[in-house]
C-alpha cells in the first residue's frame, strides 16, 4: 500500500509561530518600524509557546520607542515567564546594563534568587556588569 500525496510527509517539523513572529519583529526593529514590531509580537503572544522569548523582543521595541518603564516591565515579565532561570536573569542584567539602566541592573544583581546565584551564566553577567562599572 502506498502513501497518497494527500497524506503528506510524516516527518515535517512544525515551527512555533512565536519564533517566526520574533524574527519578523526583530527585522522590523532593525529598520525602525517599532509600531509594526509591537503589533507582530502582541498578536503572537496569544498563540505562542515561547512567550518569554517574545517578551524580550517586546521590551526591545519599548526601549526603541523610548518607553523605559514599559521596556523594564517586559524584561521583568520575560524573566517571570521563563520561570526565573539563570539564562533569563543573566539576559535581564545584560539588557538593563546595555540600556544604561545601572541602578535597575544593580537591583537585580543585589536580589538574585539563591537557586541561580552561583550559576556560571549569572556569575558572568554579574562580573561583566561590575567590571564595566569599574568596580
Amino acid at each position: 500500500m502506498s502513501v497518497g500525496a494527500a497524506d503528506g510527509p510524516t516527518d515535517v517539523m512544525t515551527v512555533d509561530p512565536g519564533l517566526l513572529a520574533q524574527q519578523r519583529a526583530k527585522e522590523l526593529l532593525n529598520v525602525g518600524d517599532v509600531q509594526a514590531a509591537r503589533e507582530v509580537i502582541n498578536e503572537a503572544l496569544g498563540t505562542s509557546r515561547s512567550k518569554h522569548d517574545l517578551l524580550w523582543v517586546l521590551a526591545d521595541a519599548e526601549f526603541a520607542d523610548g518607553d523605559l518603564q514599559a521596556g523594564m516591565r517586559y524584561l521583568t515579565e520575560a524573566v517571570a515567564a521563563s520561570g526565573g532561570d539563570a539564562a533569563s536573569i543573566s539576559t535581564h542584567i545584560q539588557a538593563l546594563a546595555k540600556k544604561r539602566l545601572w541602578r535597575e541592573a544593580l537591583m537585580v544583581v543585589e536580589h538574585l534568587p539563591n537557586q541561580v546565584r552561583d550559576d556560571p551564566v549569572v556569575r558572568t553577567a554579574v562580573g561583566d556588569f561590575y567590571g564595566a562599572r569599574g568596580c
